[in-house]
């Protein structure tokens, strides 16, 4: 699937205040937004609702009001697609990017100042600059998105630790042998275009490594994915995510929260439905940390803005909100210590360790008969003298689903297998018991 351009409108009563598109269009901007302005009011008009959506012969539109005004319209035209199997990824994809720039367009533009516009469109110039590398991203995203393979991405050895710092905005260095070549590569297309895909919004960047620059106070730079080749390893922070390609191995990481096993494990033994729910809780987390960040940066947090954001997510995906906020503004612990306390809320933490080591922890079983994900806390030691680990899993064990069975792990708290409590015949060699996910 390859896009032909894409363009942002910002239409006010019909007429063009500002327009964007790569690449760059000549056609005529004035004929187009009273078009989209008139079928907006339309819509409207006849069925008291707006649109969100709209497709033509040869693009996908996607509709945003500014500040819930009527007559001011931020539209974003994509090239169309015929696969309805990408229909509605691509149209989520666009209005997370519309959404985007909406909001930066409103913190710059009151909705005072709009209304009372008189005409000098020169007011938007300094915001049309910043527009351009963003709708850039969004083409060249679009271009690649076809490749995407989320399943293959979940397969990556300790792929957890790659979503939890997506999660945790953890600065990705990626292991090429050639950057150059690298961005011709069909895996390396297929790399790229998943983490498109998955993470959309929260990786802002693509940077080649280099060394003379990594001393910096903004260095190694959150939501960054960073080429690197093996001269420079030695040189790279330790609290990073390292990322081998050929190897497809994550081979340095943070330990994984729960909301990353659980993603994980969707994609690599659920139907590829449960992708755009993974999909979703990424975007959920992402949305609500800028939120917080957003009021943080303004001074303005208050224990009961934690409390409306954080009280309808359900439990992992409300750890990795609060840890994501922990790591990145460190000084709204004492307020999410309050609020954890008051509504009795247990947060899965950990602190990324500066050596690159991953202290003890719990670990995550998921029920053989229900499937049922259930969470055991750490630490928990390791019997010196035991290559496999029996856990049984009873009505003692929060979040207990209801069905005895026994997980068995090795040293390193990874799963190998389960078996019912009842049909476990302790005599008998634990590979016969192994029930094999």
């Amino acid at each position: 699937m390859s896009g032909s351009y894409v363009r942002m409108i910002c239409i006010f009563n019909g007429i063009p205040l500002w327009e964007v598109s790569y690449p760059p269009q000549t056609d005529d901007r004035l004929l187009l937004s009273g078009f989209l302005s008139a079928l907006d009011t339309f819509v409207t008009q006849v069925t008291d609702s707006t649109i969100n959506n709209l497709s033509t012969s040869d693009s996908d539109w996607s509709f945003s009001k500014v500040h819930g005004n009527e007559k001011i319209l931020l539209v974003l035209q994509y090239p169309a697609t015929n696969r309805v199997s990408l229909k509605r990824e691509l149209q989520q994809l666009a209005q997370f990017f519309l959404t985007t720039i909406r909001h930066q367009f409103e913190e710059k533009y009151t909705s005072k100042l709009l209304e009372n516009f008189a005409g000098d469109i020169t007011i938007f110039d300094n915001f049309v600059l910043e527009v351009i590398n963003p709708l850039k991203l969004f083409y060249d995203i679009f271009n690649r998105y076809d490749s995407r393979d989320a399943p293959w991405l979940a397969s990556f050895k300790d792929a957890e630790k790659l979503f939890t710092a997506a999660l945790l905005s953890v600065p990705i260095f990626l292991l090429v042998n050639s950057i150059d070549q690298f961005m011709q590569d069909p895996t390396s297309i297929k790399f790229l275009a998943t983490i498109d895909g998955l993470f959309y919004g929260i990786f802002a960047q693509y940077e080649r490594y280099d060394p003379k620059n990594s001393n910096g106070s903004n260095f190694p730079a959150l939501n960054t994915i960073y080429f690197v080749t093996k001269e420079s390893l030695s040189q790279i922070p330790t609290n990073v995510c390292m990322i081998n390609l050929q190897d497809k191995a994550i081979q340095r990481g943070p330990p994984p929260l729960p909301l990353a096993e659980r993603m994980v494990y969707e994609l690599r033994n659920v139907s590829r439905e449960k992708i755009e729910s993974v999909i979703d809780h990424l975007r959920s987390v992402k949305e609500n940390v800028s939120h917080i960040t957003k009021l943080s940066n303004e001074g303005n947090v208050r224990i009961e803005d934690l409390h409306s954001s954080l009280r309808e997510l359900d439990v992992d995906l409300r750890d990795a909100v609060i840890v994501s906020l922990e790591q990145q503004i460190p000084a709204l612990r004492p307020i999410i210590e309050k609020l954890c306390s008051q509504e009795n809320w247990d947060i899965a933490r950990f602190v990324i360790p500066k050596n690159g080591a991953e202290p003890k922890k719990g670990f995550t079983v998921i029920c053989p008969r229900c499937k049922k994900i259930i969470k055991l806390q750490g630490p928990i030691e390791f019997p010196t003298n035991e290559k496999i680990l029996e856990v049984k899993i009873t009505s003692k064990i929060p979040g207990f689903c209801g069905h005895e069975f026994i997980a068995y792990v090795n040293e390193k708290f990874e799963v190998q297998g389960y078996s019912q409590i009842k049909n476990l015949d302790v005599n008998h060699d634990l590979r016969d018991v192994f029930s094999k996910l």
